[in-house]
């Protein structure tokens, strides 16, 4: 069966889901600067590729809102700005998760002290009805997923795949246009 998309292959690119391939240094302390709380709980991590590791985690959680999957994807400038805040070498990173259980050990105690929790079924739908009433006001499926990602940051859910983001746009989007339709009519 054929996914629906609401997004071209460019808008997808150009999403706030992804982390662009340059941030400007307002951009990088805003989305990315660690406070006094999360720098003890980073501390309390064994060994720099750890600390290094578990810090991203976390900022990776906050914006874009997922957990990375791959070290190597993470992009330099990033890398390279949560080191110096911690006074870590950026090659620490290459350590990190070398065990297996590192990375989902990390993201479960991320999940409990800060919050953080998955996409269930419940918010789905919760998030499919809010949706469908900004949809009756915005059509445009980029703009509806950027106001998706930002209300599912605000509530700390992580984020799905992008193509199950887009499905819930698609949805929210067509019982949106439905409900117009016999609106209309009924008038």
């Amino acid at each position: 069966m054929a996914t629906r998309t609401v997004l071209t292959a460019h808008e997808s690119q150009l999403s706030s889901y992804w982390l662009p391939e340059i941030l400007t240094s307002n951009e990088l302390l805003a989305y990315f600067l660690l406070d006094e709380e999360d720098l003890i709980q980073i501390f309390q991590q064994r060994g720099a590729s750890n600390r290094l590791g578990f810090a991203l985690q976390l900022v990776y959680l906050r914006y874009p809102g997922y957990s990375f999957q791959n070290v190597t994807a993470i992009p330099d400038y990033l890398v390279e700005f949560i080191g110096k805040q911690l006074g870590i070498n950026p090659s620490y990173l290459s350590q990190y998760g070398k065990r297996p259980a590192t990375r989902l050990e990390h993201l479960k105690k991320l999940k409990s002290i800060y919050g953080f929790k998955t996409l269930s079924s419940i918010q789905y739908r919760q998030l499919s009805h809010w949706l469908q009433e900004v949809a009756m006001g915005l059509d445009n499926g980029n703009a509806l997923l950027e106001e998706l990602l930002r209300k599912m940051r605000q509530k700390k859910i992580i984020l799905p795949a992008l193509s199950t983001l887009e499905q819930l746009v698609f949805g929210a989007r067509e019982r949106a246009r439905k409900k117009t339709i016999q609106t209309l009519i009924q008038s």
